[in-house]
């Protein structure tokens, strides 16, 4: 019995630490025009070269309509690419963009060496937002450029970050009914 319950901790705890939560960022807790930087590092996320507009206030939301909510996440110019970085590789990337010209999106793994590029199927799609799927096996770094202005929205991903201390409490709690189960065999078998 005390075997049977320790595999079973054991087995939840490895199945819990091993999935990866998947993320949907909306931005809506960002203030207005705030440059976007390590506000999401604790999922494993940071970003260099973007900042937080609102409809009605800081962003044209007819042009650039938000997918969901009132807030976006926009390239702070046209000449340097928007950056995506990772703590730990991710293989799930989507996001809802609108865009003024084409968007190219490039993919990295963590040495540097090029994954992939996805790039808009449209030169423009003022006023309405399309869903780009830019996800490649291992990407720890996306970048994101165009010639014109773009936002995007609802950004979803896998995150991999850190396993929560109920998950390492669980591993604990595991490994010490085993260690019980098997003292407690040890010691039938010498009797």
């Amino acid at each position: 019995m005390l075997k049977r319950l320790s595999l079973w901790l054991l087995s939840a705890a490895i199945s819990s630490a091993a999935c990866a939560a998947p993320v949907t960022l909306d931005f809506e807790s960002l203030p207005d025009l705030r440059s976007v930087t390590t506000e999401y590092a604790a999922l494993g996320l940071t970003v260099q070269g973007g900042f937080s507009l609102t409809a009605g206030f800081s962003l044209n939301e007819v042009d650039f309509p938000p997918h969901s909510g009132q807030k976006v996440l926009g390239n702070e110019t046209n000449s340097n690419p928007l950056a995506l970085m990772f703590a730990t590789p991710t293989d799930a990337l989507s996001a809802w963009f609108t865009h003024g010209a084409a968007l190219s999106i490039t993919s990295y793994a963590a040495d540097g060496s090029l994954l992939g590029t996805v790039v808009s199927a449209s030169n423009s799609n003022f006023r309405r937002s399309e869903l780009i799927d830019f996800g490649y096996a291992n990407a720890s770094q996306v970048l994101i450029s165009s010639t014109d202005y773009y936002v995007l929205d609802d950004l979803s991903f896998d995150s991999h970050a850190a396993p929560e201390p109920a998950g390492t409490a669980l591993v604990a709690l595991a490994l010490a009914a085993a260690a019980l189960a098997r003292r407690h065999a040890n010691g039938r078998a010498r009797s």
